[in-house]
């Protein structure tokens, strides 16, 4: 009987863990878009002053 606790449990924290790395897998995602994006500006903004 324990072995069965302790197997759902692990599960429960499992599904939890990969919810968690999802949505922080998301974050870092976005950043780098955020990131690619400010660049893509910095860049233009310096090619029309010339």
């Amino acid at each position: 009987m324990l072995s069965a606790f302790t197997t759902r449990s692990t599960a429960k924290h499992n599904v939890k863990r990969v919810l968690v790395d999802a949505y922080i897998q998301d974050i870092i995602k976005g950043l780098i878009i955020v990131v690619a994006v400010v660049i893509d500006q910095y860049r233009n903004k310096r090619k029309l002053k010339r």
